[in-house]
């Protein structure tokens, strides 16, 4: 603790002073605070002191950021930009030696670890300060930056060519999966070994994309971003390595690594909503403005991650797209791509494309049979059962009016035929969110389905409200229209409990949200269960209960509840809390042959080839599908409709 309290704050107090040495052109003093940041993190690496590490590694971002301040302020400090700013990206790339030099003498693989751990943080910040060097245009000192960064060769573990071999040997003769381990045990310690050499190309790959961005954004022009990327070294180029990090890059969580999701090249006004670049977008554009300008073609997924073969798809996709919007501005692109003419861009295009199709077709290929044959994990279906419950509770809005008032009634084993409310879904390529291991992976938007169950349970309600001719009157406004209504139950001597309207209807009329009518707040019992805008309010006290049934729409419906409707509903055991049912099936082989028969060029076609699918091989594609039956069993009757009014808005507010 003590020693806590003494370091605590120091690092600030150190940059402090070189700022205020830059400032007093006491360039000595800034040398040998420069000299004191470097012992400070050489004994931060001896002690394996990572935090007192990440404190003291950005020092080249902020003191250039101060420099650069000055220099605009003032033209008399330039000349600390060329002794001090040229020095930075040096003592950055010397730290990253100090931590090669440190890190040769340790044996385990857990040490090996937080050695790469050190490496990381000093890649981030030699990133960081290669962008703002592109955020200020300040290509003088970028390119020797970058001239430091490409003279960073080697880390602190060498890859072992043996391991590499042994790899490829075990991977040949796994026909039965018996080396699974053994190829799993050389990955891992390949992939410690090889952090360093991973951060270097992938911050290389990254200064090269952003810069294609800058030109396409007007920042540079053709010319100069020649000249950059021409700077820009890649040493031991590898092929299935940049084929990996392209794929990596738009999938990863670019949020806390290198910063790449804060990289922005335009000044926005305080106070306004904006959204940097993507970079998985700009990455994978760049990714292909690159291979076309070296008229490289390769991809071969044969050494790239299992896990990441199933983007591939996607890539391909993407890169299509890419390709079009390249070709419409094409004279814009021509010097940077080394292309006389369309025709020229058009041939290397397509050979890019046509490698990237077929890697697409053996990567679906393998992953499609591993999950054709792959069980269903019950474990999934039942979080995906979990999740649909949550999501049908917060839409299913009429079940906890009936609930509250108590009219509803449990039929369960009486010979009732009501109505099933829900879908019945054959879900292309969706098997993947429910099978277990590395092929699993999550479908966003599901979460609609049991949102939906909800809402046509209040459809079907509404439904039946107007369906059972109702006593109706007509107003200009939702405002009249309630008044009227209201008066119109108490000549019936009936107490409305519950109006039902649309949400839109009070939020665009003025006069309504003015009346002493209306309350903004219910305070009542009714389960609102974490439903946003479910009961907006009140009107003479009665609760406003929304529902977004199209048959609603420019009406409402003023009621006595509890005596104007029943909800009958049935229950099971085996449904989620009883009342939910959902189950997801696999694809029997009788309807695997079925779907093939009524649609086979939908199955048997690959986009991006002209040979067909085999029956064998379209089947396979069909069994990485699911149903999803989701269902509730209910109905709603009128019991009295002699306590209940419709409105109808003649003159709606249009906005």
């Amino acid at each position: 603790m003590i020693n806590r309290e003494i370091t605590s704050g120091l690092s600030a107090s150190v940059f402090n002073s070189v700022e205020k040495a830059i400032e007093s052109n006491q360039n000595e003093t800034v040398y040998a605070f420069l000299s004191f940041i470097r012992t400070a993190l050489r004994e931060s690496i001896n002690f394996r002191k990572l935090q007192y590490f990440q404190e003291y590694v950005g020092f080249p971002n902020r003191f250039y950021y101060h420099i650069f301040y000055l220099a605009n302020k003032d033209k008399k400090y330039n000349i600390q930009v060329d002794l001090i700013s040229e020095q930075l990206s040096l003592h950055l790339k010397e730290v990253i030696y100090e931590i090669g030099y440190r890190g040769k003498a340790v044996g385990s693989d857990a040490e090996r670890m937080v050695i790469n751990e050190f490496y990381y943080e000093a890649f981030n910040s030699f990133n960081d300060f290669l962008y703002q060097l592109t955020r200020h245009a300040d290509w003088k000192i970028f390119s020797i930056a970058v001239g430091h960064f490409s003279n960073l060769y080697e880390g602190a573990f060498d890859l072992n060519f043996d391991e590499e071999y042994e790899l490829t040997r075990l991977r040949r003769d796994n026909d039965n999966g018996a080396n699974d381990e053994a190829i799993k045990h050389i990955r891992d310690r390949m992939h410690i070994a090889g952090e360093f050499a991973k951060y270097r190309r992938q911050i290389t790959s990254g200064i090269k994309y952003w810069l294609i961005l800058l030109f396409e954004n007007n920042v540079i022009p053709s010319q100069h971003l020649n000249e950059l990327l021409e700077e820009i070294r890649v040493d031991r180029y590898s092929p299935p390595n940049e084929i990996n990090d392209v794929l990596w890059f738009r999938v990863a969580n670019m949020r806390n690594y290198f910063g790449w999701e804060r990289w922005d090249f335009e000044n926005h006004k305080e106070g306004k909503a904006y959204y940097p670049p993507m970079p998985s977008n700009w990455m994978t554009k760049g990714f292909f403005i690159d291979r076309i300008r070296n008229a490289n073609a390769f991809f071969n997924v044969d050494q790239v991650d299992p896990n990441l073969l199933q983007n591939v798809e996607y890539l391909y996709d993407s890169l299509r797209q890419i390709r079009q919007h390249i070709a419409a501005n094409l004279e814009k692109w021509m010097l940077v791509l080394k292309v006389e003419n369309i025709e020229e861009f058009n041939e290397r295009a397509d050979s890019l494309l046509l490698s990237v199709a077929r890697a697409k077709r053996i990567s679906i290929g393998e992953r499609e049979r591993i999950i054709a044959n792959t069980p269903i994990d019950y474990e999934r279906v039942a979080s995906f059962t979990q999740s649909m419950l949550s999501f049908w509770k917060r839409e299913a809005r009429i079940r906890r009016i009936f609930e509250y008032f108590g009219n509803r009634r449990d039929v369960s084993a009486e010979e009732i035929l009501l109505k099933r409310v829900g879908p019945n879904i054959f879900m292309s390529k969706a098997k993947m969110m429910f099978i277990d291991g590395p092929n699993h992976e999550r479908i966003f938007g599901m979460d609609q389905i049991g949102s939906d169950v909800g809402r046509n349970e209040d459809a079907l309600f509404v439904n039946v409200v107007f369906g059972n001719n109702p006593d109706t009157v007509e107003a200009a406004t939702i405002l009249d229209g309630l008044v009227i209504a209201l008066k119109k139950l108490r000549d019936k001597n009936t107490v409305a409990t519950v109006i039902f309207l649309e949400p839109e209807q009070i939020y665009k009329d003025d006069k309504f949200l003015s009346s002493k009518s209306y309350g903004q707040v219910y305070d009542g019992d009714i389960d609102t269960f974490g439903t946003q805008f479910f009961i907006i309010g009140t009107f003479e006290g009665i609760p406003l209960v929304t529902s977004y049934a199209f048959s609603l729409k420019d009406s409402f419906v003023v009621c006595d509840f509890a005596n104007a409707f029943e909800m009958l509903y049935k229950t099971d055991e085996n449904w989620a809390e009883g009342i939910l049912s959902v189950k997801v099936k696999e694809i029997s082989d009788e309807l695997a042959h079925k779907k093939l028969n009524s649609e086979p060029a939908k199955w048997k076609k690959v986009e991006g080839e002209e040979a067909l699918l085999s029956d064998e091989d379209a089947i396979t594609m069909i069994k990485t599908s699911v149903v999803i039956d989701i269902e509730t069993i209910i109905d709603f009757r009128v019991k009295d409709k002699e306590k209940y009014i419709v409105g109808v808005i003649t003159e709606p507010i249009i906005i």
